[in-house]
């Protein structure tokens, strides 16, 4: 075999190489980030949940429901009802996730250690009785 046929194989098994090791850096990083993407979407969902739970419970009280049937309705989602304010004819709502901090994403995982919590608050009017 000459030295240039040894030469140039060695070159090309050279980039085949690196070309191995820079898939094994980058295929963690873009796994890292979909993952990130992923459980921020289910965060985002559940705040659309809690958001819309505390607007429903807001009507609710505009109409005269009592505060502890509210609240029990809402601790059956597994929710909380944090607060409740009577301002200038509306009723305004504050509600959270039960008990803990909202887990980022839906499974378990690394994402349920971030400690985020998913708040909600509405307010309706007063309907006339």
């Amino acid at each position: 075999m000459s030295a240039k046929r040894v030469g140039a194989r060695s070159r090309a098994l050279s980039a085949e190489g690196s070309v191995s090791v820079e898939f094994a850096i980058v295929a963690p990083l873009i796994a890292v980030a979909l993952g990130l993407v992923l459980a921020l979407g289910g965060f985002a969902a559940q705040a659309v949940t809690v958001q819309t739970a505390a607007a429903s419970t807001a009507r609710q009280l505009s109409r005269g429901t009592p505060e502890s049937l509210a609240s029990s309705a809402l601790a059956r989602a597994n929710f909380e009802l944090k607060e409740v304010r009577h301002e200038q004819g509306l009723v305004c709502a504050h509600v959270s996730s039960r008990g803990r901090r909202a887990r980022l994403g839906t499974s378990p995982g690394v994402f349920t250690l971030i400690p985020l919590t998913a708040t909600g608050r509405a307010c309706a009017a007063v309907d006339p009785v």
